[in-house]
């Protein structure tokens, strides 16, 4: 499906935002406009003595594990800070993350733990099927502590951005100092921390109505910090949310069925010394799901119900991290203590097409010409060389006696289940900040179990119960299904920065890791790899406002074991075990980023600018194969002769006026596939999946102060992404899309009570966020329209 599905309703927002929606060649004139405006309001900003001065904030990160200031750093990095978060309303990264360049994220489900994350272009190729998971490509730190699923590409967690300090985007492979799985860069969620100087309490609710859906979402999240003494406080903070569908099932009738809620708690508690800090952490979530979330037309579906199965999911995350600072005269000892526990589940069912393909696939479909679901199963399968399915596939089963007419097998559903068991211990020694020579060095032990279940629950047509025992013992004794893996890692890493001169620092870093799996299903062995991940990077600043940095950093990620490959073996499915045996275990796969960047400031603060040029080299990449020899008509990952991407990004904040606020970002790569054997469904040449080639965003901010010494904050965005493929052949296309939000805040003058009424995806396009070669769709939200009331002490 490559044409863009798109249906715009006339209505006053579209009409508001009209002169932000443009085509690519008008964003090249937005932004020379918007260096023209910058030059032209120069000597404005000089003049300007009798006012206060709007100045870009400065913003300190922790990336390099110590305190830097983000323009100061010689790392390519978006920072979302608390104030970011409350001009946008966002309540999590699936928001904002438009506006972050070079960040791309889609998802499998609308829950907390089903996305999927892609930087520069960086995101897992294969993977997705539950028979050969992978590890992301891009790692998730949730205070320091590690996230970043085992369990395929597409269950990645987003955390909340309520009571925020900020997210970290780390553009870039971050290996070195962040493990396994930043191969593409780095997210990191860094939360507010117990404050013993004082009590402080928050509450924000809000509540919108969606488009296309007769119900309403709505949200409370509320915060108390509170003082034990003079050094040590609790830090409690809490959600709740509900959001309505808009999607309606048709068989059965089921309008807006694809609702969700989500609710959670952090709780913190931290002990302050004079030479140390002590922070207790807890934090739980829980997301839940009713209804199906994929489509086969606009916001509607049939589904092949069994009527004891409805469709529903679960996400239930636990994390614990002790975090215990000691300053001595030299640095700082750093000890962080975390686990983490998670448990999920869904009930899914599929289209009306779901059962019809495995009806088609192992009964034969012979005889089913003229069968409603022929023609999206002849386009599958061409895609895996198959000159047609109706009229032509035998079935796997063929002699068994069943027609191959297609109407055995009427509805198929899944019980499906997963569990995660991380414990992490970590050390790290940072020397000061103030010496010519800076070292950080650390040791990290890490025990992770992940494991995932599938069930297939099948229903027949009357009169076709004969095909029950032939199709049941597939699915249900198919251990293909299951996977089990164990990782147990220990990691050394340390870094060197050293001052040639006033103005030129380099930095050399190198992680050693020593990484060995065992998999429950693939007694046969196991894998064991050490991995070495180094970097080297200079940093120029011939003045303060002025930062020009470059070099080599690197990331890796594990193998793993092929399920399908071992079922087949085990049960002697294939002709030639011996060679199908060398592709039962696949190796992990690097990165290498060759980068160039800039980071100044200019007019008095007044603007800021980040950008960068890199060159990744994808070594091994793990892709799909699919030799006959190895699995029939199977898929398994295998390393691949690789990728390479060029691209360049850049971030502008600008005070146009002392109220007047814009910020503007953008990203270009090529990401193209430069090596593939015989039998790899990545042929040489072709675009990485779910990597758009470039997308830009626009943001506008404008405060008006009233009389009363109240404000109003007015407040929009707007992001154009280019279209992806959603498959390696680049056959399955998900279209460009534009999108955008804005919100009007009425705050008080003493800054406690905040009312605001805001909206997402003014446009109220029908958008599509992913779709796969059987044609089944995932949507954006409709747009929303609400009101949100808050108030702090």
């Amino acid at each position: 499906m490559n044409q863009e599905q798109t249906t715009t309703r006339p209505t006053l927002f579209k009409r508001l935002g009209a002169a932000l929606v443009m085509t690519s060649f008008k964003m090249k004139k937005l932004i020379v406009l918007c260096a023209l405006s910058l030059f032209a309001t120069n000597s404005a900003f000089a003049e300007s003595d009798e006012t206060e001065e709007g100045i870009i904030e400065e913003v300190v990160v922790t990336a390099t594990y110590r305190e830097t200031d983000l323009m100061d750093t010689p790392v390519s990095i978006s920072a979302v800070t608390d104030e970011m978060v409350r001009d946008t309303g966002a309540h999590d990264m699936e928001g904002l993350f438009t506006l972050i360049p070079s960040l791309s994220m889609s998802t499998g489900g609308g829950a907390e733990g089903k996305h999927r994350y892609t930087v520069r272009g960086v995101t897992a190729q294969s993977g997705y099927v539950g028979s050969s998971p992978t590890m992301g490509t891009v790692g998730i730190y949730i205070d320091d502590v590690p996230v970043t699923s085992n369990l395929g590409p597409d269950s990645q967690m987003n955390g909340v951005l309520f009571d925020i300090e900020r997210v970290e985007v780390l553009k870039g492979p971050q290996g070195t100092l962040f493990g396994e799985g930043s191969q593409g860069g780095t997210i990191r969620y860094l939360y507010k921390q117990p404050d013993p100087g004082g009590f402080d309490a928050a509450v924000n609710l809000s509540a919108a109505s969606m488009e296309d859906s007769d119900d309403n979402s709505s949200r409370i999240d509320g915060m108390i910090n509170l003082p034990l003494g003079d050094s040590a406080a609790i830090r409690l903070a809490a959600w709740r949310s509900e959001t309505a569908g808009f999607i309606d099932n048709q068989t059965p009738v089921e309008p807006d069925y694809n609702t969700a809620e989500s609710e959670g708690v952090r709780a913190s508690v931290r002990l302050e010394g004079e030479t140390y800090t002590a922070t207790l952490t807890y934090r739980t979530s829980e997301q839940r799901t009713k209804g199906g979330n994929s489509t086969s037309a606009p916001y509607t579906v049939r589904t092949a119900r069994i009527p004891e199965l409805p469709p529903s999911s679960f996400d239930e995350t636990g994390i614990i991290n002790l975090d215990i600072k000691k300053e001595f005269s030299w640095g700082t000892l750093q000890s962080l203590t975390s686990s983490l526990s998670r448990d999920g589940g869904a009930i899914n069912e599929s289209s009306a097409f779901g059962p019809a393909l495995s009806d088609f696939f192992y009964f034969g479909a012979i005889d089913a010409v003229g069968h409603e679901q022929c023609e999206r199963a002849d386009i599958l399968g061409a895609a895996f060389g198959l000159p047609g399915l109706c009229g032509f596939w035998p079935g796997l089963l063929a002699g068994a006696g069943i027609p191959s007419d297609g109407r055995n097998i009427i509805a198929q559903s899944s019980r499906g289940g997963f569990d995660s068991e991380l414990l992490v211990q970590e050390f790290r020694l940072v020397s000061n900040a103030d010496g010519r020579l800076r070292w950080t060095a650390g040791f990290v032990y890490k025990d992770n179990e992940d494991s995932r279940r599938l069930t297939p629950v099948v229903g027949y047509y009357p009169g076709r119960e004969a095909a029950k025992p032939l199709f049941d013992p597939i699915l249900t004794e198919n251990p293909t299904l299951n996977h089990d893996d164990f990782l147990e890692e220990t990691a050394v890493f340390g870094e060197i920065s050293y001052d040639l001169s006033d103005t030129l620092e380099i930095t050399a870093g190198i992680r050693w890791a020593d990484l060995e799996q065992t998999f429950q299903r693939a007694p046969e062995g196991n894998t064991h790899d050490t991995p070495v991940s180094p970097k080297l990077v200079f940093a120029w600043q011939p003045r303060d406002e002025l930062l020009v940095y470059g070099g080599y950093t690197t990331g890796f990620r594990p193998g793993n074991v092929n399920n399908g490959i071992a079922f087949n073996l085990n049960s002697g499915f294939v002709a030639d075990p011996e060679f199908s045996r060398q592709f039962l275990f696949f190796n992990g796969d690097e990165v290498d980023n060759f980068e160039l960047g800039v980071k100044t400031t200019f007019w008095e603060g007044r603007v800021s600018l980040q950008a960068a040029a890199f060159f990744l080299d994808w070594k091994d990449m793990l892709v799909h194969d699919s030799n006959p020899r190895v699995i029939p008509q199977g898929i398994y990952n295998a390393n691949s002769g690789g990728a390479e991407i060029r691209g360049a990004e850049f971030e502008v904040k600008a005070y146009l006026t002392d109220s007047l606020q814009i910020r503007l970002t953008g990203d270009v790569n090529d990401a193209e596939i430069t090596g593939g054997g015989e039998f790899q469904t990545s042929p040489v040449g072709n675009d990485l999946t779910y990597s758009p080639n470039h997308s830009y965003s626009l943001s506008i901010n404008y405060e008006l102060g009233l009389q009363n010494g109240w404000r109003l904050d007015f407040y929009i965005d707007r992001a154009w992404v280019a279209k992806q493929f959603q498959d390696p052949r680049n056959t399955v296309v998900i279209p460009s899309y534009e999108r955008s939000n804005g919100r009007v805040t009425l705050t008080s003058a003493d800054e406690k009570w905040r009312v605001a009424l805001f909206g997402a995806n003014l446009d109220d396009k029908q958008t599509l966020r992913g779709l796969n070669e059987t044609g089944t769709l995932y949507w954006f939200d409709p747009r929303q329209l609400g009101i949100e009331v808050g108030y702090r002490l």
